[in-house]
């Protein structure tokens, strides 16, 4: 099974060092999986509560893949499509190509959210996770973990009541994530 064997290689080989000597504890069944990289539960050894990122294998070499076509398909329908040449299709799939490329790097991730919530540090209402440093690389990202209400599961509900709510639901974002202490 790929999350087991290829997150503890993953994990192994970036952090140099046995899972169980980071961690007082590692879920290898996943939290959330994409096409990127999978999120597992765990406990590092001071008993602090995380979630820990891990790059699947072969992400980047297939996301390039991926993006080597897209930036053909635009190319292709630009010299075909009027449209595709006034919508700037080349340009709109080179700025996907960064994003994307950027979300592959855990480091940066982990650097945007210390300087997101260095922005945010004067709002109590919202909080960032923290990142551990020393069992976060390029490919692993651990951070705090939050226990948190997703408001895309009470959304359908929302829609069948003739609750003021419906009108709150239909306003915030479905990943949109609340503290469950209010």
């Amino acid at each position: 099974m790929w999350q087991e064997q290829g997150d503890e290689k993953t994990l192994v080989a970036e952090l140099g060092q046995p899972v169980e000597d980071l961690f007082a504890t590692f879920d290898f069944t996943p939290l959330a999986a994409a096409s990127i990289g999978q999120a597992h539960a765990a406990t590092l050894l001071d008993g602090t509560q995380v979630v820990v990122k891990v790059r699947r294998p072969g992400a980047v070499e297939q996301i390039e893949e991926d993006l080597a076509l897209l930036h053909n398909l635009a190319m292709t329908a630009s010299r075909r499509w009027e449209l595709a040449h006034h919508y700037d299709l080349v340009g709109l799939a080179q700025d996907f190509a960064k994003t994307l490329r950027a979300e592959l790097d855990y480091i940066r991730e982990g650097e945007n959210a210390e300087r997101f919530a260095k922005n945010f540090a004067h709002d109590t209402t919202i909080h960032i996770p923290r990142i551990f440093w020393k069992t976060t690389t390029a490919q692993v990202l651990t951070l705090e973990r939050i226990y948190s209400i997703n408001m895309k599961r009470y959304q359908l509900s929302f829609l069948y009541s003739s609750s003021p709510l419906f009108f709150f639901s239909m306003l915030i974002p479905p990943s949109t994530l609340f503290h469950e202490r209010g």
